[in-house]
């Protein structure tokens, strides 16, 4: 299948976005201007620096990529409907409960159109224990409706900044923790 302009340009904002964390807001907020070059985004690749991005959780925290440096960051795109992703949920808990004092921190970020008050009921009853933030929802309807962003989508950066990972769809969460490991 051709792809158009405008699909290769969504395509390349879905990269930029998933590799920066986005423009999280909570889902009642007014969305803000991301703090992001968009410039780097789309060229960001596996082996190259993370972009500065910002993110605000879903109990309304702030977190940005300039706190996380010295730590070992997953950044996880997911959505509730996604098999795949709710199966990865428990074993993502799992890690940042064994690794936190390692210097790991997960990051979940929500591509779910239900509203925030519906994806914290969700991953509190999943008893996810590290950070979830919902992608601004114009961002997330323009992504979900070019069918851009395949779930999961999963980052991993390492203690300097560096983009050392990406997985596109499930991966055995084992192998996955052992390229975890092998950064803490």
């Amino acid at each position: 299948m051709k792809m158009t302009p405008a699909r290769r340009l969504l395509s390349l904002l879905a990269l930029g976005f998933a590799i920066a964390g986005g423009a999280l807001l909570l889902a009642q907020s007014l969305p803000e201007a991301p703090d992001v070059d968009i410039e780097k985004l789309v060229t960001t690749k596996v082996g190259g620096p993370m972009p500065a991005w910002s993110l605000t959780t879903l109990d309304g925290r702030k977190i940005d990529s300039a706190s996380l440096t010295g730590k070992v960051v997953v950044v996880d795109f997911w959505a509730t409907h996604c098999a795949p992703c709710v199966h990865e949920l428990p074993h993502y808990a799992d890690m940042q409960k064994k690794y936190a004092d390692q210097g790991l921190v997960i990051i979940g970020v929500s591509v779910d159109r239900r509203g925030a008050d519906f994806v914290k009921k969700f991953v509190e009853r999943y008893g996810v224990n590290y950070d979830i933030a919902m992608i601004n929802e114009e961002i997330g309807d323009a992504l979900i409706k070019e069918d851009t962003l395949p779930l999961p989508l999963t980052f991993l950066v390492d203690r300097q900044g560096v983009v050392r990972h990406q997985k596109v769809g499930p991966m055995p969460m084992d192998e996955y923790e052992k390229l975890i490991q092998a950064l803490l």
